[in-house]
């Protein structure tokens, strides 16, 4: 079972498209059901029958190849947590992406259950022309905590920084910190 960043479970996704062809024929719309994340690189005669029949195709993908190989190579250098869970043996998610989550009875397949979940949400992502989360690893600091000091506190805080050779509050809040922890 995958779950996508909506947070709803998923075993495939659909979309429905129309083309230009379909138009003249019938007003129903194409659809396009997926049934994996891998691509089919070479259409099968089969495939071609069912296109030319104006039948409901069935393709194994519904994202497009380049959007979806961006998606693996994003995914791939995600950071995955995995939690042992009593249910389903492993549950996990991505730091990156927290609501791409996935389970599995081992560890293995469990990674494999969350880094689908990714590519499927990092794909839909770019399909809408969203920005996905870089890569915690890159070390890009973009999230921001806010405190409350009085103005006798911030001094303070400022003259230690200063003694201690830090050019910002920040870099001497956030050195303190973790060295602390």
């Amino acid at each position: 079972m995958l779950i996508s960043m909506t947070g709803r479970a998923t075993t495939s996704r659909a979309r429905t498209k129309s083309s230009p062809k379909r138009a003249k024929n019938s007003s129903s719309p194409r659809v396009i059901a997926a049934g994996s994340l891998t691509p089919t690189i070479r259409k099968s005669e089969h495939a071609s029958k069912v296109a030319r029949s104006g039948k409901p195709a069935v393709a194994k993908t519904p994202f497009p190849r380049k959007i979806l190989d961006r998606a693996r190579e994003l995914a791939s250098q995600y950071q995955l947590v995995l939690t042992p869970n009593s249910e389903v043996g492993y549950f996990g998610r991505t730091l990156e992406l927290p609501m791409s989550m996935g389970d599995g009875p081992d560890i293995a397949s469990c990674a494999k259950s969350v880094l689908e979940a990714a590519v499927a949400g990092i794909a839909t992502m770019l399909e809408a022309g969203e920005t996905p989360p870089r890569p915690a690893k890159e070390g890009k600091r973009d999230q921001q905590v806010n405190i409350r000091l009085t103005i006798e506190e911030r001094l303070a805080l400022e003259s230690a920084a200063s003694r201690a050779g830090f050019r910002t509050v920040s870099d001497f809040v956030r050195s303190a910190a973790l060295d602390a922890g």
